[in-house]
C-alpha cells in the first residue's frame, strides 16, 4: 500500500490503475479505479450514437426544408402562370378597347352625317 505522502491525486493516470497481479485497487480505501480503455470505449459508443441521432435529426429537419421549399416554388410557379394568363387576358381586353374605339369613331362619324 501507499503511504499518504506517496498516494497519487486522484484524475492521474497512476490512481487510475489496478494492482496487476491481484485485480483490484491499489488502496482498499479508495473507490474502484476506471481503466482508461474502458472509458474512452464508452466515450466512443456515445459519440457515435450522438452523431448517428445528429445526421437522422439533420435530415429530417433538411427533409421538411425541402418540402417547404418544393411547396413554395410550386405556388411560386402557379402564381406565375396565373400571371401570364392575365397578361395575355389584358391584352385581348386592351385590342378589343381599340378595335371598339375606332368602331365608335367610325360610327360618330357616319352619325354627323345622317
Amino acid at each position: 500500500m501507499m503511504s499518504k505522502l506517496n498516494k497519487p491525486k486522484r484524475g492521474t493516470p497512476d490512481s487510475l490503475l489496478l494492482d496487476s497481479a491481484t485485480k483490484v485497487p491499489a488502496d482498499p480505501a479508495e473507490p474502484a479505479p476506471v481503466l482508461m480503455s474502458a472509458v474512452i470505449s464508452e466515450l466512443e459508443k456515445l459519440c457515435a450514437a450522438l452523431t448517428a441521432d445528429l445526421t437522422a435529426e439533420f435530415q429530417n429537419s433538411f427533409a421538411s426544408f425541402k418540402a417547404s421549399i418544393d411547396a413554395i416554388q410550386t405556388t411560386v410557379t402557379s402564381h406565375g402562370h396565373r400571371i401570364d394568363s392575365l397578361e395575355h387576358s389584358a391584352d385581348d381586353t386592351g385590342d378589343r378597347v381599340r378595335e371598339l374605339e375606332a368602331s365608335c369613331v367610325s360610327l360618330a362619324a357616319d352619325n354627323k352625317a345622317i
